[in-house]
C-alpha cells in the first residue's frame, strides 16, 4: 500500500503541514511519525513511574521530550500540554503534576489509534 499523505493531512490532531514547515521533508516526517508512535507505550510507562517516586528531574526529561517530539509530528495542542507539564517539572509542582499529568497521558496515548494506520502502511 502506498501511504495515504492525503489523509494524513485530515488527521484530528495533527498539523502536518505545520510539521513540514519546520522539518521540511514528508520522509523524515514519515520516519518521526514512527517513532513517535513506537515511543508511546514507553513514555506513558516512565512518565507515570516518575510521578509515582516523585522523580522531578526524569519526569521532566520525559515531559520535555514528549513536547519536542509532539511538536515535530505536529501534535501542537499536546505539546503545549507536555510543556506545561514540563514546566511544573522544573518547580517541583507536584500538586498541578498530579492533577494534571494522567489527562495528559491518556490524551498521548488516544496517538497511537491517529498514527497507527500510517504505519500500517510504512513502505520503506
Amino acid at each position: 500500500m502506498d501511504f495515504n499523505e492525503e489523509a494524513l493531512y485530515n488527521e484530528k490532531g495533527l498539523n502536518v503541514k505545520e510539521a513540514l514547515d519546520y522539518l521540511g521533508d514528508m520522509d523524515l516526517y514519515r520516519s518521526l511519525l514512527f517513532d513517535y508512535y513506537e515511543d508511546i507505550d514507553r513514555k506513558t510507562e516512565a512518565i507515570r513511574q516518575y510521578v509515582k517516586e516523585r522523580n522531578a528531574k526524569e519526569y521532566t526529561v520525559e515531559v520535555h521530550s514528549l513536547k519536542s517530539s509532539s511538536r515535530m509530528i505536529g501534535a501542537t495542542e499536546l505539546a503545549e500540554k507536555a510543556y506545561e507539564l514540563e514546566k511544573c517539572g522544573d518547580s517541583e509542582d507536584w500538586d498541578t503534576i498530579l492533577a494534571k499529568t494522567e489527562g495528559v497521558l491518556e490524551e498521548y496515548l488516544t496517538y497511537k489509534d491517529i498514527v497507527s494506520p500510517y504505519m500500517l502502511e510504512e513502505d520503506d
